[in-house]
């Protein structure tokens, strides 16, 4: 619970010094709790409209992949490669909560729309090179304390991507600014 909620601030802090330019006083960014909320219910709102999204999809795959199952896990990685495609679109609202300026799940949605491309490739490059890392941290696995720290090192790696994508996304389709 602790680490959840330190995650948190540290992606709340992250989006705010982006996209506000809020400089930390110190060592420590100030804890928001209002904006650490805030991020987290969105959160959980993004995370309910998947798994409803997810619903239908995942009966039309049980009942394709009982019968036909290269055509099930067809249909199943399109239903994800699209459920992923729309979180893309919707996550917008999340640096928005950080930054205490509200954003609708419709405004999101409009204002990406038309760029699935770019988010498949998105998706696409972030598979390549969370893999890449996965594999460079598995290869030093047999090592004991060398492969612990790199396992947590390409975890951090893979959040501070994750999280400057996010801002990003915020940052050109919601403030419009260029990249």
């Amino acid at each position: 619970m602790i680490i959840a909620i330190m995650m948190l601030w540290i992606v709340v802090s992250w989006h705010r010094f982006v996209l506000l330019e809020e400089y930390p006083q110190g060592w420590v960014p100030p804890f928001r709790f209002d904006r650490v909320l805030s991020y987290f219910g969105h959160g959980c709102l993004l995370g309910i409209l998947m798994m409803v999204a997810m619903i239908p999809g995942f009966l039309i795959v049980v009942v394709l992949g009982s019968g036909a199952p290269v055509l099930g896990g067809a249909v199943f990685f399109v239903l994800m490669v699209t459920i992923v495609v729309g979180l893309y679109r919707l996550v917008p609202i999340l640096p928005a909560a950080a930054i205490g300026k509200p954003l609708t799940l419709k405004e999101s949605w409009s204002a990406t729309a038309g760029e699935t491309g770019t988010f498949l490739g998105l998706m696409f490059i972030g598979f390549l090179f969370q893999m890449a890392l996965n594999i460079f941290a598995a290869l030093f696995m047999l090592i004991p304390f060398v492969g612990v720290i790199l396992v947590y090192l390409v975890l951090l790696v893979m959040s501070l991507v994750n999280v400057s994508i996010l801002t990003t996304l915020y940052g050109h389709y919601i403030e419009e600014r260029p990249i």
